[in-house]
């Protein structure tokens, strides 16, 4: 019998070569090797259904126009005697030939049509049973176990006729189904294989208060290579528990203020699933004094919070902290407080942080001192947020070295990254290292300021950028200018906020620049007009304080000389000679009219009045060196007709001068024309 069906293989392949089989529609096709025919993968048969067959396109050169199935139905599995089922044709890799029963043996093959002719895939020939494709059950539950948080009762629909073969019920022991679940928090499914017999299934070694996603397939266990298309997926949940462990509790401690009061904020983290055991309602903390009865409460906190803030004395407290949910309360969070930030960590040990990306940072560091330490905590917070409460952390074992920092970090943003060693509840040691897990280039440049202008020099100052927009470590600055129609640039220190420029003339254009290891940001361009023109404010107060002592004593210099060089003359016209008016004025035998009034600084003036249109006055100068008696007074005074009542008043007026003889110097005649 073997050696009957190697034959008629060896026919078959003889024929597909030379393109003798008559079901070719080209007798002349392209001669191809075996290697490059199309190759049935499997098949697949479904009572009262249909075949479907799947194969390889193979590796020819043909370019393939579509395929044909080809199904035929013969007595045994050696493929003698067949019977055409009917065949189908796609240009898929895939196709179905209606069946009535999967009882009995078939053989398949697939023809590859393409314009130089077509081509046929080896023969290939099954047991039906052996390859049969159950249904998929088409109704399927889930429900809770009320006591029992770790089952969930799972049944389905009995299997009918469609499912498993009506002349195979007797044999479901062959049968198998197979139930996948899964949760929100593991997405990965898990399968558990049952009996098709055992119905409904308590499906157990499940979590609390977790919501589920069942569903089902089967399969007939002789036929391994197939199993069903799944069910429907349900939904249920298993019966709650209290919560399994207590919340992770930390603290973020403010100095204290003038009124001896210290703000505490107490972190912590949601009790993680499974652990939770069901949706958390609330959460209860406080804290107490252990010295005396006092107590400080956290207002109402629901199921979201994972923090509260308050304000206490500088005591030492204990803080607890529990949550609940419908089904109890969780075990109980403590955490010492000290009593004075003077116990603070002040024992640095080495640490250092690496960014791992955009969005993670590795923190390392080396043993402590200690053998009695309890373990570590990492905090990390924003420096931008100085309320404490985005304040990160994480407790670690006591032999971790490590840890990668995942949650709340983004690029371009300073943060402090903090490791703490923990002596029971109290951290001894602390070290703190500035990071980025990304840098930029600053947002804003520097803003320049002159403080002071020289004859060829400007000193310039800058503040350092705000911190939120540095976005990186600044590691030096560059002082850019123009002076003479030259640019120029200097690179300072990124301590550096002040600096001379020397050198300069006219007017000059200057920035600066700030660089991190991304990149620089300038600053606004100033412009300084520095030479000849501009002269210092102390120059300037110089000279204004030098003329005004200069002016001052120009005054004071003027005042004395005037006094000395012009002293002060008498004026006649306060003196009684000022009220003399002479009736005629004796001059070669004529009298002419004398005004009534005169005024002069002259030792003796006579105004004589207006003669023909000019005004005329008569002066005499007398040099007074010898005193005159009075009889010559009176001689002169009897021999000057027309004087007599003028020298009398005179006369009167000066009684308390001495007599001079006149001894006229010259006659001093002016006029003046009204």
């Amino acid at each position: 019998m073997d050696l009957l069906i190697r034959f008629l293989t060896w026919i078959s392949t003889v024929h597909m070569i030379f393109g003798l089989d008559t079901s070719l529609s080209n007798p002349m096709c392209t001669l191809t090797a075996p290697s490059q025919t199309p190759v049935i993968s499997q098949c697949e048969l479904m009572e009262h259904a249909n075949i479907t067959c799947h194969w390889e396109p193979g590796n020819n050169a043909l370019e393939i126009f579509n395929y044909t199935l080809n199904v035929n139905r013969t007595v045994d599995q050696n493929g003698a005697f067949f019977q055409a089922m009917g065949s189908c044709t796609t240009k898929a890799t895939s196709c179905s030939v209606t069946i009535d029963t999967v009882r009995g043996f078939y053989c398949v093959d697939v023809l590859a049509h393409g314009p130089r002719g077509s081509i046929r895939s080896p023969r290939r020939c099954l047991n039906g049973i052996l390859d049969v494709k159950l249904y998929p059950l088409e109704k399927i539950w889930a429900e809770k176990l009320p006591g029992r948080p770790r089952c969930l009762r799972v049944g389905w629909s009995k299997l009918t006729s469609s499912h498993i073969p009506s002349s195979l019920k007797e044999e479901w022991r062959h049968g198998v189904l197979q139930l996948e679940f899964s949760t929100p928090q593991q997405p990965r499914p898990h399968t558990v294989n049952i009996p098709i017999q055992e119905d409904p299934k308590e499906l157990c070694g499940l979590w609390p208060g977790t919501t589920y996603t069942v569903r089902i397939r089967a399969q007939d266990k002789r036929a391994d290579r197939h199993w069903s298309a799944w069910s429907p997926s349900v939904q249920s949940s298993t019966d709650e528990a209290a919560p399994a462990a207590a919340p992770e509790m930390w603290r973020h401690i403010e100095p204290v203020n003038l009124e001896g009061m210290r703000r505490i904020t107490l972190l912590w983290k949601r009790v993680p699933w499974p652990l939770a055991n069901a949706q958390i309602l609330h959460y209860d903390a406080s804290c107490s004094s252990e010295l005396d009865k006092s107590q400080w409460d956290c207002a109402p906190l629901n199921g979201s919070s994972t923090s509260c803030v308050f304000s206490a004395p500088s005591l030492p407290c204990t803080c607890t902290l529990t949550a609940f949910n419908s089904a109890g309360t969780s075990p109980l969070a403590q955490l010492h407080i000290p009593g004075s930030l003077k116990t603070v960590p002040s024992l640095p040990f080495p640490i250092r942080v690496t960014p791992l990306g955009d969005f993670s940072l590795e923190v390392q560091w080396t043993d402590t001192i200690g053998q009695s330490m309890s373990g570590f905590v990492v905090e990390w917070f924003c420096l931008l947020d100085t309320s404490g409460v985005g304040l990160h952390w994480k407790r670690l074992d006591r032999s971790v070295r490590s840890f990668v920092i995942t949650d709340g970090v983004q690029p371009e943003i300073p943060y402090n990254v903090s490791v703490l060693a923990v002596y029971g509840t109290v951290p001894r040691a602390k070290s703190t290292v500035t990071t980025f897990t990304r840098q930029g280039a600053p947002s804003v440049g520097p803003a320049v300021v002159v403080l002071d202008i020289g004859s060829s020099s400007v000193t310039l100052r800058w503040d350092p950028l705000p911190i939120d927009k540095q976005r990186g470590f600044i590691h030096h600055y560059s002082l850019e200018y123009n002076t003479g129609g030259r640019n120029k640039s200097l690179i300072l220190d990124g301590s550096v906020h002040q600096f001379t420029l020397t050198g300069l003339s006219g007017q000059c254009n200057i920035r600066v620049k700030a660089y991190t290891e991304a990149g620089g940001t300038e600053g606004p361009w100033i412009t300084v007009a520095v030479g000849r023109g501009d002269i210092p404010v102390i120059t300037i107060l110089w000279c204004v304080i030098s003329t005004a002592v200069f002016v001052l004593m120009s005054l004071i210099l003027r005042i004395g000389l005037k006094r000395y060089i012009c002293p002060n003359v008498p004026d006649p016209s306060k003196s009684s000679l000022s009220n003399w008016y002479p009736g005629q004025l004796w001059q070669k035998g004529k009298t002419s009219p004398v005004s009534k009034s005169f005024k002069s600084p002259f030792c003796a003036v006579i105004h004589l009045g207006k003669i023909d249109g000019m005004d005329y006055s008569y002066a005499e100068v007398w040099d007074c060196d010898t005193a005159q008696t009075k009889a010559d007074s009176e001689e002169v005074e009897s021999s000057s007709t027309g004087y007599e009542d003028g020298y009398k008043q005179y006369w009167h007026s000066h009684q308390h001068s001495q007599f001079c003889e006149p001894e006229p110097q010259g006659l001093i005649t002016a006029a003046t024309t009204n």
